[in-house]
């Protein structure tokens, strides 16, 4: 099942970081993370069924093939399936994705081109890179700026193909959406009033799309829904969010079997690595040959916690590997790609998914 949802209201989806008398200033990111959209799910799921929250978290006889369905709170996502969530923009009923933009896009020249970096196949220096062997990125146009926004499916498949993507194929995040700033101040809720101890002015940045603009995303192992449109509450607050069941399918930009010889991989969504930016071998995701780590580029790392519902705490907060990285890769043999999300959690909800591209070496210059 595909789903669009669109706001009616500003969202709220907020960082890791938790809302204290030391932090009062909640920033919200977007796209929410995958961890906010299986929340989203699995409480419509839950309201639509008929199980009362209370035999739910209990995991009452009556509450199990919810749970076997959606999983228990504080455990596992039972069956559910979930891909993205994805930028998307309604046109005719019809929704057009849109990507994070590869970190290894830059603009180019007075004209502000895009150009795509490779890795030098004979550098001439030498650094302290976090893997041996590892090669830096490249361009040979001197005057190169870094660049941001999301691209258009059409874009990236042309960039996934080596082919820096149009102007027009590209937006700027002001094109998308805008932050609204809000001030409150903290309340003691027990008595209506202002907080005498530890209170304050806190603010609150909400996320208001431009119109069309919403969430793409895909579900599996969970029952049609009924109605096909409807209102559910999404991110902070709840804030309402129009949700809309699609008919056709998402076209999927297909990965090539085997894969190059030189190879990219492309993070369409956030993947956490215990070790970090990478895990310490590739091999769970490939078979039929060899893989070796070339190159890497992306943006600064992706700090996700939230708040413990069951245990009533803050989550630690872990580091992910932000959508838009990309790796390359030299493979040996007939190498391809298991189907598996790339990520060491969450792929079962959104985490890890990936398009490959191929890539060759540029000439110092």
């Amino acid at each position: 099942m595909r789903l669009f949802i669109e706001p009616i209201d500003v969202w709220l989806f907020r960082d890791g970081k938790p809302f204290s008398p030391d932090h009062l200033w909640a920033r919200s990111l977007f796209p929410p993370t995958p961890e906010t959209i299986q929340g989203v799910i699995r409480s419509k799921v839950l309201f639509d069924s008929g199980v009362s929250p209370g035999a739910y978290a209990r995991g009452l006889p009556e509450a199990q093939r919810l749970i076997e369905q959606i999983g228990g709170p504080g455990s596992s996502w039972g069956r559910l399936r979930i891909r993205g969530p994805y930028l998307a923009q309604m046109s005719n009923d019809t929704p057009t994705r849109y990507y994070p933009l590869p970190a290894d896009l830059v603009r180019v020249g007075e004209e502000e081109e895009f150009h795509i970096l490779a890795p030098l196949s004979d550098p001439a220096f030498q650094a302290n890179w976090p893997q041996e062997r590892m090669l830096p990125l490249w361009s040979p146009s001197r005057e190169i700026k870094g660049a941001s926004g999301w691209i258009s499916e059409e874009g990236l498949r042309d960039y996934l193909q080596g082919e820096p993507p149009s102007a027009n194929a590209v937006l700027k995040f002001e094109a998308v959406f805008s932050k609204e700033p809000r001030v409150g101040i903290q309340m003691d809720h027990a008595v209506y009033r202002v907080k005498e101890e530890g209170g304050g002015p806190f603010q609150v940045d909400f996320i208001r799309l431009e119109e069309g603009f919403g969430l793409d995303l895909e579900m599996e192992e969970i029952e049609p829904w009924e109605p096909k449109e409807g209102v559910l509450g999404i991110g902070g607050e709840a804030r309402a969010g129009r949700y809309k069941v699609l008919e056709k399918p998402a076209l999927e930009i297909p990965t090539p079997t085997p894969l190059p010889l030189r190879f990219k991989l492309y993070l369409a969504t956030p993947a956490y690595f215990a070790g970090g930016w990478c895990p310490p071998n590739w091999d769970k995701w490939f078979r039929g040959g060899e893989v070796r780590l070339i190159a890497a580029a992306m943006n600064r790392p992706l700090r996700i916690g939230g708040w413990d519902f069951v245990a009533k705490k803050d989550k630690p907060m872990w580091a992910f590997a932000p959508a838009g990285s990309v790796y390359y890769f030299e493979a040996e043999g007939e190498v391809s790609y298991t189907g598996e999300p790339v990520t060491e959690y969450g792929g079962q909800i959104g985490y890890g998914e990936v398009l490959f591209g191929k890539w060759d070496y540029v000439k110092e210059g």
